[in-house]
This record gives C-alpha cells, sequence and structure tokens, in this order.
C-alpha cells in the first residue's frame, strides 16, 4: 500500500468508455485497486480530462459537490444518465494550482459551475467510491503545443508532498474512424504507437513523445 513518501506524484487513467469503467470486472477492479493503494494520506485529487477543453487553462474552484456529466451522448443504458458521484470540491486546493500555474507563466481562472464529465467520474467512482476525497478538475488547452502541456505539468510537481494526487484521464488512442467492432486483438499500428509512448515516458524522453504526437 502507498502512503505520502511513495505515492506516484501523478498517474494516467485511460478511461475508456464508462460502460468499461464501471461494468468490465478486470478493468474496475483494477481501478479499484488503484485507488486503494493510493488512498493512505491522500489529502485531494487533481484531474484533467481530456472531456474539458476550453482556450485558456480553467481550474474549479468550488467546495461543493460537483453535478455529474452525461457528456457522452445518447445510446447508453438508462442508468448511465441517472448515476450520480457528488465528490466535492477545494478551493483551496484550486488556489494552490492557479498559483502554481501562474507562477509558471500560465493563464488561469476559477470557475464553480461545472460538473463532472465522463473522462473524470467513471473512473473516481471506481478509485474512491466512498468520494471522501475532494476533487479538482482542470481543463486541457488545446491550442497549446505539447511542450506547454509538458510544463503544466511540470509546475504541479511537488503537490504530491502536500498528499495531492494529479491524475491524467484520457486515452493514448481515441479514433473512432478506425474502430472494429468485431476485432479480437488490438491493431498492431495502434499497440506499436502505445508500446513506444510508454517506453518513451518510462524512460523520461519527453522530447521523444512529444516528436510521436507531432508525426501521426
Amino acid at each position: 500500500m502507498s502512503n505520502p513518501t511513495t505515492r506516484p506524484a501523478s498517474l494516467f487513467i485511460d478511461h475508456i468508455s464508462p460502460l468499461v469503467c464501471l461494468e468490465d470486472k478486470d478493468y474496475s477492479d483494477f481501478l479499484r485497486k488503484w485507488g486503494e493503494s493510493v488512498r493512505p494520506g491522500l489529502k485531494a485529487i487533481v484531474i484533467f480530462s481530456a472531456h474539458y477543453k476550453s482556450n485558456s487553462i480553467i481550474i474549479s474552484s468550488s467546495d461543493g459537490p460537483y453535478s455529474t456529466m452525461y457528456d457522452y451522448g445518447p445510446g447508453f443504458p438508462d442508468k448511465y444518465y441517472t448515476m450520480k458521484y457528488p465528490v466535492c470540491g477545494s478551493s483551496k486546493v484550486a488556489a494552490q494550482v492557479k498559483q502554481r500555474l501562474e507562477q509558471a507563466g500560465f493563464s488561469c481562472a476559477f470557475e464553480k459551475s461545472r460538473g463532472l464529465d465522463h473522462g473524470s467520474w467513471p473512473v473516481l467512482m471506481q478509485m474512491f467510491p466512498q468520494r471522501d476525497v475532494p476533487v479538482v478538475q482542470v481543463s486541457l488547452v488545446t491550442a497549446l503545443p505539447p511542450e506547454k502541456l509538458v510544463q503544466i505539468g511540470a509546475a504541479l510537481r511537488g503537490l504530491e508532498r502536500e498528499g495531492v494526487l494529479v491524475i491524467g484521464s484520457g486515452g493514448t488512442i481515441h479514433n473512432f474512424d478506425e474502430v472494429d467492432e468485431n476485432a479480437t486483438k488490438p491493431e498492431k499500428w495502434a499497440l506499436e504507437l502505445y508500446i513506444l509512448n510508454c517506453s518513451c515516458l518510462s524512460n523520461f524522453q519527453c522530447n521523444n513523445t512529444i516528436s510521436i504526437s507531432f508525426s501521426i
């Protein structure tokens, strides 16, 4: 089990689909076990969702419970439009995030009304079902070059010493045009890209990862 000195500073979680997060036993067990492993001493979560995009950095700063967004469109079972994950936010942690990012040269703003989108709540619901860890959701600025996104992460380094876990929720591959519902194994190109990205990141080769993202 993790503690404040051994817990990773950040995690990248593939939120895939709410159906997978919430109903696939292997993946939901994986998320639950990760949540249990990082929970001791955890005071707050800062999460970047691939489905929260903006022109400048926006930080959720309400202390109250979040509403639950069903932003995945129609076609899901009815229960997926009634599920709730009313976890509370933290204006204190939001202020810490804003201060760090502004000191790194980024323009930031607070907001208090946006709910948790499907890049956040299905993952968090499995990892922290008790809703006892406050959450701060931060937007992704899609116009920024990858180098700047790396700098955003660097600016938040050190929050782990204060009991804060940073989570990036998205997907290495997210191309619905290439989805084959009858496939029994990953596409060769997708698996190669995934392995290459993992190799670069595990060896702290951020420049290589950035080059890959521009070449596909």
